[in-house]
């Protein structure tokens, strides 16, 4: 898969995962001030778009600005924003075993978290999961399609045709996700559109 499909199927599960939270972002309760709720959101969604759309060089810029700024001040927020990155793939500090263990311990103590960070920290967390679930099936699929080499070839072209649906699955799977990123690019308009009318 392409980079650039890759790290638009990351936008699409994140907010298709958190599409409760989005509209939450979007339409903020009466009790919650809506400048207080964007200016604690709006950081790291502002760090995630540049790191999903920067060359390598910005890329390679935002995680060490993410890692030193959390070696600096250890402080949950900034573990978060080192987190995020570390579970954003396509560049080449993408850890998502890292990402959920930093993950974990934010959540283990969700107190020193406001909500919106809190909420943020779950969403990335389901992602991480569901990315690394898919990194082991690909790397089974590609462990049974060297064994399938050895065998003989009526077993491996029996094999073959299973593997091929499986992956023609994937595909399928991949594919729907990637067709829902208008609805992700309307998200964006909306925002865009609110945003005059907040301030």
């Amino acid at each position: 898969m392409t980079r650039s499909a890759l790290l638009s199927l990351l936008v699409a599960s994140l907010f298709l995962t958190g599409c409760e939270t989005v509209n939450e972002w979007l339409e903020p309760s009466p009790e919650a001030p809506p400048v207080l709720e964007q200016n604690l959101s709006q950081p790291y969604l502002d760090m995630l778009s540049q790191l999903v759309t920067g060359d390598a060089g910005q890329q390679e810029a935002i995680f060490e600005r993410a890692n030193g700024d959390w070696l600096a001040d250890p402080s949950d927020p900034k573990l978060l924003a080192y987190a995020l990155v570390l579970a954003t793939p396509g560049h080449a500090h993408s850890d998502a075993q890292a990402a959920q263990t930093h993950f974990s311990q934010l959540l283990a103590n969700p107190e020193a978290l406001a909500p919106e960070e809190l909420e943020i920290t779950r969403v990335f967390m389901a992602y991480a999961q569901q990315w690394q679930r898919l990194v082991v099936e690909r790397n089974d699929l590609s462990g049974e399609l060297a064994k399938v080499k050895e065998s003989s070839q009526e077993a491996r072209d029996t094999q073959m045709r299973e593997l091929r649906g499986q992956l023609n699955t994937l595909r399928e799977q991949l594919k729907d996700a990637e067709s829902k990123l208008d609805a992700i690019a309307n998200i964006e308009r909306e925002m865009e559109r609110l945003e005059p009318e907040r301030n």
